[in-house]
């Protein structure tokens, strides 16, 4: 099994590009497509904000993402 690293990228099955990130404060769960955050590099830190990317939606995490949670940030375009 491989252990992602924050930075990493990915494309999903479907087409959307993921980037692999950690919460730098929490974030509110929302309905598809999810709360947009924005990522803060080299650190690769996420929170709410416009910046073009989606936290996972409440469908998928119901409660939001946690403060220092990883998880995988959704491109918003293909």
């Amino acid at each position: 099994m491989v252990s992602p690293k924050v930075g990493d990228w990915s494309v999903g099955d479907d087409g959307h590009q993921y980037v692999f990130v950690r919460a730098s404060a929490a974030i509110a769960a929302a309905a598809a497509p999810g709360t947009q955050v924005t990522i803060t590099e080299p650190a690769m830190t996420a929170a709410a904000g416009a910046g073009g990317f989606y936290a996972p939606n409440s469908t998928q995490v119901p409660g939001g993402v946690p403060n220092g949670a990883y998880f995988w940030a959704r491109r918003g375009t293909i």
